[in-house]
């Protein structure tokens, strides 16, 4: 099966998912996707730490060196987007690590299970700062990054 293997489901998983992406009912996630032979996915809670980690195996691994760039550049594009107005979210997005080798990929974010809460209620207070910071200025011209 080319569905990628992980340690993550075996121990600690609460949650585990797999997908053949190629398959999607959305035609440009399948194209995007197409180069992809399956992804999977799992929560887990081990040593106080959530792990969330996501598999994706290519074709080939040229294809898998494509995909990389491609998930470095969209978190590179997340954390200089939230970094302005949701300084929270662009910390976890630059919490999550992204690795390769060959044809297969794996994205993990971990977080302080004792802490999570918090944080997300932070991430949240900022969310609403935010939308509210919008709401008063409707019209005024966008600003750079």
């Amino acid at each position: 099966s080319p569905l990628v293997k992980t340690s993550a489901a075996a121990k600690g998983a609460f949650l585990s998912a797999s997908a053949d992406l190629a398959q999607a009912n959305d035609k440009n996630v399948s194209q995007l996707l197409s180069n992809s032979e399956a992804a999977n996915a799992s929560a887990s809670e081990t040593d106080g730490k959530l792990t969330i980690s996501v598999n994706l195996t290519a074709k080939n691994e040229q294809t898998g060196a494509q995909i990389r760039k491609m998930a470095d550049g969209l978190q590179a594009l997340g954390v200089l987007a939230a970094s302005h107005d949701l300084p929270t979210a662009a910390d976890l997005i630059k919490q999550v690590q992204i690795t390769g080798e060959g044809s297969k990929l794996t994205a993990t974010f971990s977080h302080d299970s004792k802490t999570l809460l918090e944080t997300l209620q932070k991430l949240d207070q900022e969310n609403k700062a935010k939308a509210a910071k919008n709401a008063a200025a409707p019209d005024a011209p966008p600003q750079g990054l």
